[in-house]
């Protein structure tokens, strides 16, 4: 199933907490507008929720354990594949790549 054939890309919904990386797909799909808010916070400040990031990982199973590394590194450092990848799966971990790729950034990608 699409992002688009979900309930807030049908319309069925009123809000969703989604992946920040699909408004982009979800505006591309339906041609309808979205916008990004903030969760609730409490009085001190913190949210309350918990979400784990994009994560990239090597079994340790593998045959090519150098190779996966080389991988994840350039994933993670690499300012060519950070063009790329923009903030696609999320925001890098990785400050440097972050200023990298800031100026570039689309209002719902920053």
């Amino acid at each position: 199933m699409g992002i688009e054939q979900t309930m807030i890309g049908t319309g069925g919904a009123l809000l969703a907490v989604r992946p920040i990386n699909e408004i982009t797909a979800l505006q591309a799909g339906t041609g309808s507008e979205f916008a990004l808010l903030q969760l609730p916070v409490h009085e001190d400040g913190e949210t309350g929720q918990s979400f784990r990031p994009m994560s990239w990982a090597i079994t340790s199973a593998t045959e090519h354990p150098a190779e996966a590394a080389q991988l994840l590194d350039c994933l993670q450092g690499n300012l060519d594949a950070a063009e790329i990848l923009q903030a696609e799966r999320g925001i890098p971990a990785n400050q440097d790549v972050v200023q990298h790729i800031r100026d570039g950034l689309s209002p719902s990608s920053s």
